[in-house]
């Protein structure tokens, strides 16, 4: 179908919906028609004809069309498959309106009225029939329908119009307007497709308020369960070069910030010593193999799953980076895909993560479908159609609703009924014991993916009994069991990288190779000890040690990992025990948060790095100096526990973390001993605010790039812990927010374009000129995208609704907002005079005791209040106390914990206001209801003049239909 036929076949459909909507809405108002009943009945009579008229003229272009496409098969042209889809849809839509239209006449029969006065025919004959018709919800549904046609053959139209701009090599906007100008030179068009084709630009390039209105109906319509995509379209083509922007756009929807992080930090030296597992397996003394042959496996068509099974430590995740890394493991799994396409994606949770992202169900579907999507951008089209379908129609300039897990559940399901003979899936999943949510339903997940023909799965996890029961019959290996001679190269290489083993082996080769066979013996085929226990040994060896002790030490070491920390921690130096204390207390502040610890937050956060820190000084050299000098800290001070993970040419991503999930357990389980080792004093929560404020605003990168503003607040949120027993660190707090302040004001003049991007205040013809007259702080609370919700909360939105006392104009009120009691205290204790007249005329006031879920720091607003208002016994501020006790007795709280928070507001209040005169106490108090507005009385006495006017019979009959409608017809 071409572009023109599809637009007057689109405009006779949408004149048809909207005539039938407008007639169904008429049918509430037909008891208000003249005294001549007869001519009620003569255009009852004329609708029928027009709907029947309209739907002839819907069937009549839809079968010029298909006399075009009966000519072309004829001479041999076929319809493309992408020509075919649109019509079908066209088809059965016109079959709808011919129903539609049958219904519609149906109902108009029954209404025609009888009677001899209007109140007889209104009250009689036809409101009984008018009963009848609304009580079976004939006009509801055929109302719904109306406009769901009206929805499917705009969606139809677009879908058409994209496939022809697609061929024509331009996105829709520009084939929109290029067909708009040619229909409006032609004469032969009627004028409802010349509106129609001027409407579709306007829809494409949302330049109404109208057009906006509709373009978000017909997202919330294709994102529905309404919209089959299949009907509409073939698959979509994607093309990674000139939809490179529309991808960016999926691909940060689905990426999280964290992604990644636990494959980066597994250490990848010495992986030849998992050379093996691509070879046949070793056979015990009885014949029998080690392991089940993974090449094996991977070659042929077993229908079950591979599990790698192992200890904590015994190196599962150093095993399976080694081989999701390993050209082998393609090709040997292209012996089974006998020609087809093969895509591997994996995953590496980690319960020691802080993003929960790392650890649940929704982490493992966002990483496993970004991996594919990226190696196959077509695969995009397939998973998520509706999605793709409208950042083409709309060229990404659309917003569109974020990707729960339920979105990702569907999306990978539609890629696993994709996998056959054209693709196969490979899937590499790394903890499965490392998951914070059911492992029960984790297993199903997987047993799911593993049913399809097109699909392997590869898995690891501890042996505990949940795994145990599902994949012990399963091919499988124990890894501790196989991995004595992989220890044995790891020790060797490692302990040769030293100068003082190379010595021993020189000197006394026999005394060496006994301490290399004690710790492999001891090691028990666990990786990590043998990592940990290497470390400890290259101090002794280059301090020179004598053999006795170093046999010594090597004796004493305990077998257990757990007991390899504590030896660990109490041979760390005491004088270093204070600061290992106050890095891991920072990491606890950051799990609280749910955020991880960047290697450079932790630098910039230490008392020895000053606020004023200037730009200039943070060179490329200083940023390697850091590194390196922080590696050297890690170290020294939590004896390898933590470790600083990435690239060390990418200080600006690395990131601090426990040197295994068994080392955070341990930290966890002795938290008592070590808290107890920092210096009375100590703030985590400072160190940390200091350090993300000083690295975002040294190092971020302009614009903004996604997520920076929910970093904004998480920031924000550790301000929030800080203590306001000391001066002096109250003093770094107020510094370091005021630049942060700063820094945030140039930032928030960029503002979000709907496909994410940022446009710089009064660019782009003037769109965004309203931020450079806001707080940054109003930008945090109100900017959204795709892939974070920054928005306020439901609950308070509604309750600032009509009081707008929740925008901030400086940083003062947001500190209110957010109650940051070191910061506002202090700035009300230095200049008491100047803090009040700033108050007042920037809702200090009303941004601390209205903010958002208020009763969570309920304590600490209610204590800055009181502070605030006991700064001296200057009344001025009575009127805004007044008013603010007033918004909290008359807006009822949403939650009962905002209600006793709301009680102790006004009993603080109470308590400073000034005592009023008798006489004016005893007026009469007539208090505005809530929610009431000045021209509501107005509105009630033109409606008693209109009843008036009415008569006796009309007021009646309304309140009847009103009961029997819910509402009173116009």
């Amino acid at each position: 179908m071409d572009p023109l036929t599809a637009l007057s076949v689109a405009a006779a459909v949408v004149q048809f919906a909207d005539f039938g909507c407008r007639l169904l809405r008429r049918a509430y108002e037909i008891y208000e028609s003249p005294k001549n009943q007869s001519a009620k009945n003569i255009e009852l009579s004329t609708v029928s004809r027009d709907l029947a008229h309209l739907v002839q003229d819907v069937e009549l272009k839809l079968g010029e069309n298909g006399n075009e496409t009966e000519n072309r098969n004829g001479q041999g042209q076929a319809q493309s498959q992408e020509e075919q889809y649109p019509n079908e849809a066209f088809m059965r839509l016109c079959r709808e309106c011919r129903e539609t239209n049958g219904q519609l006449q149906a109902i108009i029969g029954k209404l025609q009225a009888r009677g001899t006065n209007r109140l007889s025919l209104a009250a009689s004959s036809w409101m009984v029939a008018l009963r009848q018709v609304a009580a079976a919800g004939d006009l509801d549904r055929l109302t719904e329908r109306l406009n769901q046609i009206r929805q499917q053959i705009m969606v139809a139209l677009l879908s058409q119009l994209l496939g022809e701009a697609r061929r024509s090599g331009l996105d829709l906007r520009q084939f929109a307007h290029q067909q708009a100008s040619m229909i409006a030179t032609l004469d032969r068009i009627d004028q409802n497709t010349k509106q129609l084709s001027t409407d579709v630009v306007g829809l494409v390039d949302m330049s109404s308020s109208r057009h906006r209105t509709e373009a978000n109906d017909m997202v919330n319509y294709v994102m529905s369960d309404s919209w089959d995509a299949d009907e509409y379209s073939a698959p979509a083509r994607v093309d990674k070069y000139r939809d490179r922007a529309l991808l960016d756009r999926v691909f940060q929807a689905l990426f999280f910030t964290t992604m990644g992080h636990r494959e980066a930090s597994i250490p990848k030296k010495y992986a030849e010593t998992f050379e093996w597992i691509f070879a046949e397996p070793r056979k015990s003394k009885d014949g029998q193999p080690l392991w089940s042959s993974f090449p094996k496996w991977l070659q042929g068509d077993s229908k079950d799953i591979y599990w790698m099974s192992g200890k904590p430590g015994s190196g599962k995740s150093t095993l399976l980076k080694f081989i999701s890394r390993d050209p082998r493991l393609e090709e040997n799994l292209k012996v089974w895909a006998k020609g087809s396409e093969v895509l591997v994606a994996s995953f590496f949770s980690w319960t020691a993560g802080m993003d929960k992202l790392q650890k649940t169900h929704e982490g493992l579907l966002r990483t496993l479908l970004l991996d594919l999507f990226r190696k196959k951008p077509q695969l995009l089209a397939t998973a998520f159609p509706a999605r793709w379908f409208l950042l083409q129609s709309f060229n990404g300039n659309v917003k569109l609703p974020p990707l729960d897990f339920d979105a990702l559940m569907v999306a990978f399901r539609k890629l696993l009924s994709a996998a056959g003979d054209g693709m196969k899936l490979a899937f590499i999943i790394d903890g499965l014991d490392e998951f914070d949510e059911d492992h029960r339903e984790l297993i199903q997940l997987l047993r799911e993916a593993n049913t399809k023909s097109g699909v392997k799965v590869c898995a690891s996890s501890r042996p505990w009994n949940v795994f145990k029961d599902e994949y012990s019959k399963n091919p499988m290996l124990q890894l501790e069991n196989l991995t004595r001679q992989d220890i044995k190269l790891f020790v060797k290489k490692k302990l040769e990288l030293s100068p003082g083993y190379q010595d021993l082996v020189s000197t006394s080769p026999q005394a060496a190779r006994k301490i290399l066979s004690d710790i492999v013996n001891k090691a028990e085929g666990v990786f990590l000890w043998v990592s940990v226990v290497s470390g400890l040994l290259e101090g002794s060896f280059q301090e020179g040690a004598r053999i006795t002790d170093l046999q010594a030490i090597v004796d004493g070491l305990p077998s257990e990992v757990s007991e390899l920390f504590r030896y660990i921690w109490d041979r760390t130096s005491k004088r270093f025990r204070a600061e290992a204390s106050q890095y891991f207390q920072v990491m606890r502040a950051c799990e609280k948060l749910g955020t991880n610890l960047f290697g450079l937050t932790l630098w910039f956060g230490d008392s020895d790095t000053p606020a004023d820190l200037a730009a200039a000084e943070v060179t490329n050299e200083y940023l390697t100096g850091v590194a390196k000098s922080l590696e050297r800290r890690l170290m020294s001070r939590t004896g390898g526990l933590l470790e600083l993970t990435g690239d060390l040419g990418g200080i600006a991503t690395m990131h601090v973390d426990f040197m295994h999930r068994t080392a955070n357990d341990w930290v966890r389980d002795n938290w008592k001993s070590i808290s107890a080792a920092t210096e009375a004093g100590f703030d985590e929560w400072l160190w940390l605010f200091k350090g993300e404020a000083l690295m975002m605003l040294l190092l971020s990168a302009r614009p903004p790039q996604a997520g920076f503003w929910a970093r904004v607040r998480t920031t924000l949120n550790a301000a929030y812990h800080v203590s306001d027993t000391d001066p002096v660190k109250t003093a770094i707090l107020v510094k370091t927010i005021d630049r942060f302040d700063r820094y945030l004001m140039t930032v928030a003049r960029y503002s979000h374009n709907p496909d994410g991007s940022y446009v710089f205040a009064g660019e782009g013809e003037g769109k965004h000129e309203w931020v450079t007259t806001m707080h940054w702080g109003n930008v945090m609370g109100k900017t959204s995208q795709t892939d974070d919700s920054e928005t306020i909360p439901d609950t308070s939105a509604r309750l600032y609704e009509s009081m707008r006392v929740h925008d901030c104009v400086d940083m003062l009120g947001l500190a209110a907002r957010l109650a940051i009691v070191p910061y506002v205290r202090c700035k009300a204790e230095q200049s008491p005079s100047r803090f009040r007249q700033v108050a007042l005329s920037s809702n200090i006031l009303e941004c601390l005791v209205f903010s958002e879920h208020e009763h969570l720091r309920a304590g600490a607003r209610l204590r800055l209040l009181e502070s605030l208002l006991r700064i001296d016994d200057d009344r001025s501020w009575a009127d805004r106390l007044r008013k603010i006790k007033h918004i909290a007795v008359t807006h009822p709280p949403f939650v009962r914990e905002s209600r006793e928070y709301f009680s102790q507001v006004v009993t603080i209040i109470n308590a400073h206001l000034p005592v009023e005169p008798v006489a004016k106490r005893q007026q009469p108090a007539t208090p505005d209801k809530p929610g009431r507005h000045p021209e509501s009385e107005s509105g009630a006495a033109r409606k008693v003049q209109k009843t008036t006017e009415q008569g006796k019979s009309g007021p009646k009959l309304g309140m009847r239909l009103k009961k029997l409608f819910g509402r009173k017809p116009r």
